[in-house]
């Protein structure tokens, strides 16, 4: 009964806050923008008409940099108070730089996937997953991993099929979310350092308007996060040591992940984009 007091306040509270109702709309206004945008975009990707690509994606980033200073006008904006389960009020602070928050099960079952043989050959190639999560102003969380089918994959290298990258990069869009990391592996031991690639990947991210980073996962657990922006990263619950924090290195000592929900795949509906993993 609690909850849904809770809740009803909720409602009226922002039925009664104009600026709430200011954010929402123009929320729903940037992405039926954006989807526009992405449409000739995604198009251009499908006929592999490498100009088309090249001149939807300088469009795609001069609408986001146009969003980006419009913003601050609404954002700066009072945050609508929020009720508390004791029925007080209160504002939740805002981190001044982006917070990314990941829990050990998430690593864990990602680090399982990254550091899997290659079927039927035996080989350790690298690895990729996009994540995803929710956002609440400057709070990320990385707790759903996406399997994208890769292009090229190897000992040493490992790369998203750009097409098939484009097609989830517009499903999340329409549902609201966004790229919140890359994670990838390394084969080798020891602590992992981003390599030129990786960089060359976080600029192609930074200019494509992603609020992404990227973690690098080792063979024996080690997992670097890093970014050319100011980030931190906060890892919620037990089973990973924080190694050094300011290069945001950790290492996971429990690789332990949740039970699948069931014991066989749901089939996907046509046309569904998303491929989450099942645990390990």
């Amino acid at each position: 009964m609690m909850q849904w007091t809770i809740f009803g306040e909720n409602v009226v509270s922002w039925c009664l806050d104009p600026v709430a109702r200011h954010r929402t709309a123009q929320r729903r206004a940037e992405r039926k923008g954006m989807a526009r945008k992405m449409e000739p975009l995604e198009r251009a990707l499908a006929e592999a008409d490498a100009l088309g690509v090249q001149f939807y994606h300088d469009e795609l980033v001069r609408y986001r940099e146009v969003l980006q200073r419009v913003a601050p006008a609404w954002a700066a904006l009072p945050t609508p108070r929020q009720i508390e389960p004791n029925g007080a009020l209160s504002a939740k602070p805002v981190p001044e730089t982006p917070v990314y928050v990941v829990s050990p099960v998430t690593l864990a079952q990602a680090y399982a996937h990254l550091t899997q043989h290659l079927p039927e050959s035996g080989e350790e190639p690298e690895w990729m997953l996009a994540v995803t999560g929710v956002q609440q102003d400057g709070w990320r969380t990385l707790e759903q991993l996406i399997d994208v089918p890769l292009a090229k994959q190897s000992s040493a290298t490992a790369s998203f099929d750009m097409r098939q990258f484009a097609r989830i990069a517009i499903t999340l869009y329409e549902k609201g979310l966004a790229l919140h990391s890359i994670f990838h592996s390394h084969r080798f031991k020891g602590q992992p350092q981003p390599s030129s690639v990786d960089w060359r990947l976080q600029d192609l991210l930074d200019q494509g308007g992603y609020p992404a980073i990227q973690a690098v996962f080792s063979e024996d657990g080690y997992v670097r996060f890093f970014a050319r922006r100011p980030f931190s990263v906060t890892v919620a619950g037990k089973g990973v040591q924080c190694v050094d924090q300011d290069a945001f290195l950790y290492r996971l000592v429990h690789f332990d992940t949740l039970p699948s929900p069931r014991d066989t795949p749901a089939p996907r509906p046509e046309g569904a984009a998303l491929r989450p993993l099942r645990a390990y």
